[in-house]
C-alpha cells in the first residue's frame, strides 16, 4: 500500500470480477454515460482524499479485513472490524469481497459499542497492482431508527385506540370502493370480503337515501346514522364519522372513517318508543271509555277510539262467549255491517289454539280482519274485530299488541256494563215475581202514553188487587202467600201480549198495561183474568173468604190532556169501587168519573 499522502490509482471491479479499463471507476453493466460529457481515461483518489473528505465515519480495509486506514471519526467503525467486533459486519465484508459488488446495510450497534444504529456502505476497489481493498462509509441512523420506531409505536397505538373506540375503521378509494377495512371486518363480513367492493351494495332499504352516505361523502360527517345489510340479511344501524380525502389539487380520492354498531341500541330505542306509543294509544282508548258517563255508550266509544288508533276501516265490539255465541254490541266505520262469522269464529280459535295474546288474523273477502278475545278474570265475555282492506298494509305486530291490550280493558268494560245492567234490572224488577216494580212500570207507562199521543193510539190500564189475601198469610203462612203472589204474576204474564207491561206495584196490588186496547177490549181482558183467577181459590184461608181478584180499568184517550196520574187515579178508583161492591168483579171508570161495572 502506498503512503498516506501518495495518490492511489483505483480501478473499478465488474460484477464478474474482471478488471475494466483504468478509466472506469465502477464499470457496472447498467451504468450509462451522459452524451456530451468528456470522460477521463483514469481517475486518481488518494486515501486521504477518500477518507478525510467523507464527513461521517469511514475506514479502508484490505481483503483480509485488516484496517488499512481510517478518518478521524472512524475509530468506532474500526472497532467493529476488530477481532472482538460485530460478527454480522465481518460477514458483510466477506460477502462484498467475495461478490465483488457494493453492499449497503442498516445495522444496530452492540451495547459494547455504545448501541445506536448506523447505515454502512461497502465499496470494493483495486489499485494498479490488483490489490483488493474495501472502503466502508457509514452514517448515524440512530435518530432515524428511533423516529421510525416511535412512528410504528404511534401507529399501533392509533390502531389500538381505533379498535377500542369503534367497531371498525375503513377507507374507500376514488371509485367509492373499500380499499381498507380493519381486520375484524363488520356485520359478519370479513375484511377480505369487503375490500374492493362498493359500500353502497350493503345499503339497507331502511336507510334514508336523501341523507349523505359517509363512504363516498365529500364533506366531513360526525355520527351519521346509516342502515346497512348484515351478512345474514338483517338490518344493522351504524353510527359513522368520516372525513374526505383530497389530493393536493383538490381532487376527491375517497374517504376514511370509523363506525360503531348501534343496532341493539336503536332496537331498544325503537322498542321503547313503540311501547310508549302503544301505552299512549291504550291510555287514550281507556280514558275515552272511562270518561263515558252512559254505560250503553262505552262500547261505541271504544269502537271509535280503537278504529282511529289502529287506522281500521271498521271495528266491531261484541258481547258473549264461545258457548252461547257473540252479538254485536257496538261498531264504528261508516255504514252498518253485520259481524263476519269468521271474526266471531276466530275467538273460538283463540281458545282452541291458546294464542298467548288472544289475537287471530284472517282474510275475509277483500278485508283483513284482526280479532281479539275480551276477558274478565280469565273468562271470555266478548271480542273485538277490526278490519282493513287488502289494499292497505298488513296488520303489524304493534297493532296486534295494541288490540290485545285494549281487549283486556274492554273485557273489564263489558263486565261493568253487565253489572250495571244487572243492577238496573234488579232496580226495576220485583224480586219475588219477576214483574216490573212500581217505579219501572210507571216510567215505561209514561213513555207509552207520550208515544200514544203522537201516534193517536189508545191503551188500557188495568189494576188488579187480591181479595182476602191477608187471611192466607195469617192462616197458611207467608210462604203460602208468596206462592199466591207468584201464581197471580204467572196469570198476568200468560195473558199479556208482546208490548204489554205487567207489574207488582206492592203487597198484593198488581197492574197491567195493554197496548192498542179500547173499552170493550179492556173489559174482555178483565173477564179473561177473572176466569184464570179461579185457580187461586184453592189457596183460600177458608170457604167463607175465597181468594180472588178485584179489577179496575181506565182506558186512555190520546186526544185528551189527561195526565198519567189522573189515568192511574181512575183505574185505582174503579178497583176500589169493585172492592166496596162485594169484591170478585171488574169495573171501568170513564174520564168523567162514571163507573161501568162488568157482568
Amino acid at each position: 500500500m502506498a503512503g498516506q499522502d501518495t495518490p492511489m490509482v483505483l480501478k473499478g471491479i465488474t460484477e464478474e470480477g474482471s478488471e475494466a479499463g483504468s478509466a472506469d471507476v465502477t464499470n457496472a453493466p447498467a451504468a450509462s454515460l451522459n452524451e456530451g460529457v468528456e470522460w477521463p481515461d483514469m481517475l486518481s483518489l488518494s486515501p486521504e482524499s477518500l477518507l478525510l473528505g467523507f464527513e461521517g465515519p469511514a475506514v479502508m480495509l484490505d481483503r483480509r479485513g485488516k484496517l488499512a486506514a481510517q478518518n478521524q471519526k472512524g475509530q468506532l467503525l474500526a472497532a467493529l472490524f476488530s477481532a472482538g467486533g460485530a460478527p454480522e459486519i465481518r460477514g458483510l465484508l466477506a460477502d462484498v469481497i467475495g461478490g465483488n459488488k457494493a453492499v449497503s446495510e442498516k445495522l444496530d450497534l452492540p451495547e459494547i459499542s455504545g448501541g445506536g444504529s448506523i447505515e454502512v456502505v461497502f465499496l470494493p476497489m483495486k489499485n494498479d497492482a490488483g490489490t483488493s481493498f474495501v472502503v466502508v462509509l457509514s452514517r448515524e441512523t440512530t435518530m432515524e431508527r428511533n423516529f421510525i420506531n416511535a412512528l410504528l409505536t404511534s401507529r399501533q397505538l392509533f390502531k389500538d385506540l381505533v379498535t377500542c373506540s369503534a367497531d371498525f375503521a375503513w377507507e374507500t378509494d376514488k371509485n367509492g370502493n373499500f380499499k381498507f377495512v380493519s381486520e375484524r371486518g363488520v356485520l359478519g363480513f370479513s375484511a377480505h370480503k369487503l375490500n374492493g367492493n362498493p359500500p353502497r351494495n350493503l345499503m339497507h332499504h331502511k336507510h334514508d337515501k336523501s341523507l349523505p352516505f359517509p363512504f363516498d361523502s365529500e364533506v366531513p360527517l360526525v355520527d351519521a346514522e346509516v342502515w346497512l345489510r348484515a351478512a345474514d340479511g338483517s338490518a344493522a344501524c351504524l353510527l359513522i364519522s368520516s372525513v374526505p380525502v383530497h389530493s393536493e389539487t383538490g381532487e376527491w380520492l375517497g374517504a376514511r372513517g370509523v363506525a360503531r354498531d348501534m343496532t341493539d341500541t336503536r332496537q331498544r330505542d325503537q322498542d321503547l318508543q313503540r311501547e310508549r306509543n302503544r301505552n299512549e294509544l291504550l291510555n287514550t282508548i281507556v280514558d275515552a271509555i272511562r270518561n263515558e258517563v252512559e254505560p250503553g255508550r262505552m262500547l261505541a266509544t271504544a269502537a271509535e277510539a280503537i278504529a282511529a288508533a289502529v287506522e281500521a276501516r271498521h271495528c266491531w265490539v261484541m258481547r258473549g262467549d264461545t258457548q252461547n255465541g257473540f252479538t254485536n254490541a257496538a261498531e264504528h266505520g261508516g255504514t252498518s255491517s253485520p259481524i263476519p262469522k269468521e271474526a266471531s269464529d276466530s275467538v273460538s280459535e283463540v281458545m282452541l289454539h291458546g294464542d298467548p295474546r288472544g289475537v287471530v288474523e284472517r282474510q275475509v273477502g277483500m278485508h283483513q280482519i284482526l280479532t281479539a278475545a275480551c276477558r274478565y278474570r280469565g273468562e271470555v265475555n266478548g271480542a273485538i274485530a277490526i278490519a282493513r282492506g287488502v289494499d292497505q298494509e298488513d296488520w303489524s305486530e304493534d297493532a296486534m299488541a295494541l288490540l290485545a291490550g285494549v281487549a283486556a280493558r274492554v273485557g273489564i268494560a263489558v263486565e261493568q256494563i253487565s253489572i250495571h245492567e244487572k243492577l238496573e234490572r234488579l232496580s226495576r224488577i220485583d224480586e219475588l215475581t219477576g214483574l216490573f216494580n212500581r217505579r219501572a212500570f210507571y216510567d215505561d207507562m209514561g213513555d207509552r202514553l207520550a208515544h200514544h199521543r203522537r201516534t193517536g193510539r189508545s191503551g188500557a190500564l188495568v189494576y188488579v188487587d187480591l181479595d182476602n189475601f191477608k187471611m192466607v198469610n195469617d192462616v197458611k203462612g207467608h210462604s203460602a202467600g208468596d206462592e199466591v203472589l207468584i201464581l197471580l204474576s204467572d196469570i198476568l204474564k200468560g195473558g199479556s201480549r208482546i208490548g204489554d207491561l205487567s207489574a207488582r206495584l206492592g203487597g198484593d196490588e198488581f197492574a197491567l198495561w195493554t197496548e192498542d186496547t179500547d173499552e170493550d177490549g179492556a173489559m174482555t181482558k178483565a173477564r179473561l183474568l177473572m176466569a184464570d183467577a179461579e185457580q187461586l181459590k184453592s189457596w183460600s184461608a177458608d170457604d167463607e173468604n175465597p181468594l180472588g181478584i178485584s179489577v179496575g180499568i181506565a182506558v186512555s184517550d190520546p186526544r185528551s190532556e189527561e195526565t198519567m196520574t189522573e189515568l192511574i187515579a181512575r183505574a185505582d178508583g174503579a178497583m176500589y169501587d169493585v172492592k166496596h161492591s162485594g169484591k170478585g168483579g171488574y169495573a171501568v171508570m170513564l174520564p168523567g168519573g162514571n163507573i161501568v161495572r162488568g157482568t
